[in-house]
């Protein structure tokens, strides 16, 4: 039985997270204790970072696996997630646990698959039986249904999951997604005077209603003991301290931009055809031949960066804010301030240059071709370039 909510066995992929939501009562009560803290604190509740020290920021379409009773981590977390999925998943019998920023219903079976294999070769726990609790923040009633999409692809996996030799049980803890999880502004996102939404005359964005993200990032604190008995009663499973919280990360970590346009122009062979263009990175699956013990694991993060550059950077960086939104979002009227400014650097990093030539036997000047591995400082958690 791989999926369990308060005590009960889920076999069937629903095909309304609105729905699934308002079945499972008590589910949503523990969602909604989070989602109203943000509500009724008008986001002062929100938890903002200004610093990467100390932190496993994890950003689209990667996952980071940790033992947090080693780890110097204090925080782990992501962010800009409207559309996306932030997900945690943590192994009830251990101190390992995994998060993940997932953006399109695709490749989430076979990340799941190597998610719980990672955490289990990770701990010492071999039981038959594997118990994982999980939480999942983030995807709103958007009007393309990108959300609910991913959220009834992630629930299929869990439901349909199988792995050798072993049970294992997945028990939803929160589930911060769907109606739940939106507002609606009226009248319209305010244009300020020297946008270019107004240069373009955008009509289809004036609404009734716009329907927005109320929580987008998520952070969990590693310092706080894992407990067993806060499963006791749902009450206490809605500990502020037990619960991930909602947060924002001003500084996203080391290699920010080359992160994110992996995402859009990365050629990496993957295995199946389900995950051809969507591997999700474990950037805390260090080389092999870097020496290490069991207990400074996750002090290291690695990158591993296979691009192609494109002929068309200086045009794409030149388009308007309105039309960089609404051809590279699944969410236009929702993305960050700092959504658009990323993207145009990215795209000059992008741009290729036709002033030089590779030399032969080495990487074409198309390609951007290496990997960069960082850790921890002890002392001042910095993420230090190896």
């Amino acid at each position: 039985m791989p999926l369990i909510i308060d005590d009960i066995e889920i076999k069937i992929v629903p095909n309304d997270i609105d729905k699934f939501i308002d079945y499972h009562v008590y589910l949503k009560e523990r969602s909604l204790y989070i989602i109203n803290q943000v509500l009724i604190g008008n986001n002062s509740s929100v938890k903002t970072f200004y610093s990467s020290n100390f932190i496993t920021y994890v950003h689209q379409r990667e996952y980071a696996i940790i033992d947090s009773d080693y780890s110097k981590t204090k925080i782990i977390g992501s962010d800009e997630a409207t559309t996306c999925h932030i997900v945690l998943i943590k192994n009830r019998n251990t101190s390992i646990l995994c998060l993940v920023h997932i953006d399109n219903e695709y490749g989430i079976k076979a990340w799941l698959l190597n998610v719980v294999k990672g955490m289990i070769e990770l701990s010492n726990y071999d039981n038959n039986i594997q118990t994982f609790d999980i939480w999942l923040y983030c995807g709103y009633k958007d009007e393309g249904n990108v959300s609910q999409k991913i959220s009834l692809a992630v629930l299929d996996a869990l439901i349909n999951f199988s792995y050798p030799n072993k049970t294992v049980e997945f028990i939803l803890q929160c589930l911060c997604t769907g109606s739940i999880n939106t507002r609606y502004m009226n009248p319209p996102i305010e244009l300020s005077t020297n946008s270019s939404y107004n240069e373009d005359k955008i009509t289809h964005i004036v609404k009734d209603t716009i329907p927005l993200p109320i929580i987008t990032g998520m952070a969990y604190q590693l310092s706080y003991p894992y407990k067993k008995k806060y499963y006791s009663s749902v009450n206490k499973a809605m500990k502020d301290f037990f619960n991930p919280f909602p947060a924002l990360f001003e500084d996203k970590g080391p290699d920010y931009l080359l992160r994110s346009a992996r995402n859009f122009v990365s050629y990496n062979e993957c295995a199946t055809e389900d995950i051809k263009y969507y591997k999700y990175f474990d950037i805390t699956d260090i080389p092999k031949y870097f020496t290490k013990s069991e207990k400074n694991f996750t002090d290291y993060l690695h990158f591993d960066f296979h691009l192609c550059k494109i002929h068309n950077g200086d045009k794409l960086s030149n388009l308007t804010d309105s039309m960089i939104l609404h051809n590279f979002s699944t969410s236009p009227l929702a993305e960050s301030k700092n959504f658009v400014p990323r993207l145009r650097k990215m795209f000059k990093l992008l741009q290729i240059r036709h002033d030089t030539k590779g030399k032969e036997g080495s990487i074409p000047e198309n390609f951007i071709k290496h990997a960069n591995t960082y850790k921890m400082d002890n002392h001042t958690g910095e993420w230090l370039l190896v």
